[in-house]
């Protein structure tokens, strides 16, 4: 009896995920005179399921002082990234933005954001939540090498793991001196 149940419970569940499957009647036939680029310059913004992303400004240094006395120091050969960001909830309800969010790579390899705290430049970290329709503009501090030549990055939802479709692109060279 346990054995006829476990196996109509499994076939229940089985024919229940094949009808929840995609159909094919919608497909989508790629037009070649659309643009494909995924990677946005620094003066676009990156769209994410809750957020449309801005650069405000972008800053290196070797070493980065938050106004509560924290000292954020480039280890040698490495330089302090500073990008100021506007972060715009496009969604009807309150969301959470983190900055820690960012999928990062810097040529390629894989970084991740410094976990920053105090204001930097008169901004608070890119972290907390943000009402419908509101703007919350905060910073995010990469550790890269002093001869990096782009940084690039997208956002990934924490609720829902959607990562957004672009990337922002930063070059060193974007970065004026």
């Amino acid at each position: 009896m346990r054995r006829n149940l476990a196996f109509l419970l499994t076939l229940f569940m089985v024919l229940s995920l094949c009808a929840c499957g995609s159909s094919t009647s919608g497909l989508q036939v790629d037009n070649p005179d659309e643009n494909t680029d995924t990677r946005l310059s620094i003066s676009d913004t990156l769209s994410s399921e809750h957020f449309d992303f801005s650069i405000i400004s972008v800053s290196a240094s070797s070493s980065v002082k938050s106004e509560v006395g924290t000292v954020y120091e480039a280890a040698d050969g490495n330089q302090i990234l500073t990008v100021i960001l506007s972060a715009k909830n496009t969604s009807d309800d309150t969301q959470n933005v983190m900055n820690t969010n960012f999928n990062s790579y810097v040529d390629g390899s894989k970084i991740t954001v410094i976990g920053a705290v105090g204001k930097v430049d008169g901004y608070m970290p890119l972290i907390g939540a943000v009402s419908a329709g509101k703007t919350f503009e905060g910073y995010a501090l990469w550790e890269l090498p002093e001869n990096w030549n782009e940084l690039e990055f997208s956002y990934i939802d924490a609720l829902t793991g959607s990562e957004s479709d672009n990337s922002l692109v930063i070059h060193s060279t974007d970065i004026s001196s």
